[in-house]
């Protein structure tokens, strides 16, 4: 009996199954998720982008509060200590108002003591000891009776040169002195020493700084003074303190401008204090800050407008 032909069935092996089965599947894959990212990419791009501007805002927002929020602070307790008599005074709030809508400078002042000196003298620029008391006797001692010795405890000095010096000696020795002029409305920062035996002069510390002419008719006061002023520059609000315009603060960045106006009693408001008033006469600071603030070219700008109270406006 013949055998007949062996017949073989030929399979694939599994490793060649295997092999095409993934490169579909990779290839079905790629296609799926390309279509998912077509169709989630401009989804996620959106949201980033709402993200990112929701992150500007916030950073736009606290900066114009924080900054808003230092000068309200500086503005309440301006006037404190300052004269409450009549005549020209000593303004413990100022808008100095830019031209042709520039931003404004806001200066705001207080007084550190209630000892406040007489200029008794014309000061021509050059002298560095300044007359704060003059004896009985002084030819014009009638007209400038603020320059009378007045030595209530009999220690030899007058009252006001003694809590001057009282105060000088608590602090170090030296007091940063503000010498104001009333009738030109100006004023000079200069540190100043109670030196001088014949007890009725205040020293000058700083020989190479100049006064301005303060003449005896103008009745200039020296003032233990702390004054802040505000201001832009260079695209940040900055703080000045006590004249030190070389250690200007900046205090908040991006900044673009700053507007101030005087609230009177009626309501009005003022951009410069009216005719025959006074700060006393002021109500409220009406304080806008604008900011602009660009993050990853999304570029936000707010503006905010806010008023406060100097409470020492009632120290009547």
């Amino acid at each position: 009996m013949l055998a007949g032909p062996t017949i073989r069935s030929r399979r694939s092996s599994p490793s060649s199954i295997e092999a095409g089965l993934s490169v579909v599947e990779l290839l079905t894959a790629l296609a799926v998720l390309g279509v998912m990212l077509s169709l989630l990419l401009p989804l996620i791009m959106s949201n980033r982008r709402v993200v990112q501007l929701d992150q500007t805002r916030t950073a736009v927002n606290q900066n114009l509060r924080s900054a808003t929020d230092l000068i309200g602070a500086d503005i309440r307790t301006a006037g404190e200590r300052l004269s409450q008599g009549s005549g020209p005074q000593l303004p413990a709030l100022l808008i100095v108002s830019g031209a042709g809508g520039a931003p404004d400078e806001l200066i705001l002042r207080r007084n550190l003591s209630d000892i406040v000196l007489p200029v008794c003298d014309t000061l021509n620029g050059n002298q560095n000891n300044i007359p704060v008391v003059q004896p009985s006797g002084w030819q014009y001692i009638d007209n400038y009776p603020e320059c009378l010795k007045l030595d209530t405890d009999g220690d030899g000095w007058s009252d006001n040169l003694q809590a001057w010096r009282d105060y000088a000696n608590a602090v170090g020795g030296r007091v940063v002195g503000y010498i104001f002029n009333p009738v030109t409305g100006r004023g000079q920062f200069f540190e100043f020493e109670v030196r001088d035996n014949s007890r009725r002069m205040i020293h000058k510390v700083a020989p190479s700084a100049h006064w301005e002419r303060y003449n005896l008719a103008d009745r200039a006061r020296i003032y233990i003074l702390e004054e802040r002023r505000y201001r832009l520059a260079d695209g940040a609000l900055t703080l000045i303190i006590n004249g030190d315009e070389a250690n200007a603060a900046r205090i908040a960045a991006d900044i673009t401008d700053l507007q101030a106006r005087y609230v009177m009693a009626d309501g009005s408001l003022q951009d410069t204090l009216p005719a025959g008033s006074s700060w006393r006469d002021v109500r409220s600071l009406e304080i806008t800050l604008t900011t602009r603030s660009t993050l990853q070219r999304e570029t936000v700008e707010r503006t905010l407008t806010s008023r406060f109270f100097p409470r020492n406006v009632l120290s009547r």
